[in-house]
């Protein structure tokens, strides 16, 4: 797979429950969703993993809320650090879309993104977290 310029972002469908989005959505993560929000980290590593072929290690999370036009943007956004690739040395991923099978999108770290915010503005300007 080509790598894309900077700015742009790569989606990868992954396959996780329906009522895994409370994990991410509410803001507050229960006991119960803990191992919920494991494999949720597990599934981004892997679209991480598959969409850039090379390893990366979860990092942090941030909560992102951000205003574009009339979309607005609301959810944890993880970090990755990527071993490995030609470019970047982080990636940012998120969940994105409801339902049955939600999208999991991965933006690299390469200017002019820099943070988290910027990755989703990326994000929703390429059209990828429709």
């Amino acid at each position: 797979m080509p790598i894309l310029p900077a700015g742009h972002a790569l989606s990868y469908r992954c396959r996780i429950p329906a009522n895994a989005k409370a994990a991410f959505d509410d803001g507050s993560i229960s006991d119960t969703l803990e191992p919920q929000v494991n494999e949720n980290l597990n599934k981004l590593q892997e679209a991480v993993k598959a969409i850039h072929r090379c390893d990366c290690t979860h990092s942090d999370t941030n909560r992102v809320v951000e205003f574009h036009g009339d979309r607005v943007f609301v959810g944890d956004v993880e970090t990755f650090t990527l071993r490995g690739h030609p470019e970047a040395s982080e990636a940012f991923a998120w969940l994105a879309g409801g339902g049955m099978e939600p999208r999991c999108v991965v933006v690299l770290k390469l200017p002019p993104v820099r943070t988290p915010e910027d990755a989703v503005r990326a994000a929703i300007n390429s059209g990828q977290h429709e």
